[in-house]
């Protein structure tokens, strides 16, 4: 199977830093919790819909510009060795 995009997209929630934590003894408590990392010595980059999206299109563009010329036949081991140096454009798949 060849490659198949996805497209992502950001969750969305009405409370989304909110927390449910259970306790060892089987009691939970309902937080908000919040980033406090500290000094940021690299942003990075972020997990999100623009940036996922824009990663599968390159993948997508990749398998087109390498696959684009390909051909794809499903032939026997006899018809394979009779046709392998004669064409490399195409990649064959060898039945029984």
């Amino acid at each position: 199977m060849g490659f198949v995009k996805k497209v992502w997209k950001n969750r969305k929630s009405e409370y989304p830093n909110r927390r449910l934590l259970t306790k060892e003894d089987g009691s939970t408590e309902l937080v908000t919790v919040s980033r406090e990392e500290g000094l940021i010595s690299d942003e990075g980059d972020p997990f999100a819909e623009d940036t996922m999206n824009d990663l599968e299109n390159r993948i997508e563009e990749g398998f087109q510009s390498t696959l684009g010329d390909l051909k794809f036949t499903t032939i026997t081991q006899a018809a394979y060795n009779a046709l392998a140096a004669k064409d490399s454009n195409t990649i064959y798949l060898i039945t029984g």
